[in-house]
């Protein structure tokens, strides 16, 4: 196999250039980059089980249907989606 450990297990996919804002990250924190992007993605990744955790309440709910949590719900989301 030839490349980085990164693109090992597809050979025949293109190597894409690294997103520009990440790359402007890895520039500004210099030789502290590597510590710091591994919080950074911790953080993004804490943020998305938080994101997730409404559909969680709301799947694990083992009542048949729409109830009142749910209206509320999409209550709430139409009155914060338009501002």
């Amino acid at each position: 196999m030839v490349g980085t450990p990164r693109d090992a297990h597809s050979p025949s996919r293109p190597i894409r250039a690294r997103d520009g804002r990440y790359t402007e990250l890895r520039a500004e924190w210099g030789a502290a980059a590597q510590v710091k992007l591994f919080w950074f993605y911790q953080f993004q990744a804490l943020l998305a089980v938080l994101f997730a955790l409404p559909l969680l309440v709301v799947a694990s709910d083992p009542r048949r249907g729409l109830g009142a949590r749910e209206a509320t719900a999409v209550l709430v989301w139409l009155i914060g989606g338009h501002r």
